[in-house]
């Protein structure tokens, strides 16, 4: 099917060609970043390819990785910090 839809979550849905657009862009990071430590994904993307998407790229982009991660598609698991946002990842 062409135009699949993956829901998120709280009524939130993307089309499964930019979700996986999105995860690709986070699997090509992961090589830069370092196990056992915190990373936001802004962090993970770097400040190049984060300050090329608007606000609400931004938050998609967040949905979906938050998305992939719990339902172990990337290999990161969410750590819980002080504030909810934004969510930090670690590698697995």
């Amino acid at each position: 099917m062409e135009n699949e839809i993956i829901e998120l979550s709280e009524g939130f849905s993307v089309s499964k060609n930019i979700y996986e657009c999105f995860r690709q862009m986070v699997v090509a990071s992961l090589p830069e970043i370092s196990p056992g430590n915190a990373y936001t994904l802004k962090n993970i993307l770097g400040r190049d390819i984060w300050s090329e998407l608007d606000n609400g790229e931004r938050r998609l982009i967040g949905r979906c990785v938050a998305h992939m991660t719990t339902r172990k598609i990337l290999p990161l698991i969410i750590i819980e910090s002080k504030h909810e946002y934004p969510i930090r990842y670690q590698l697995k």
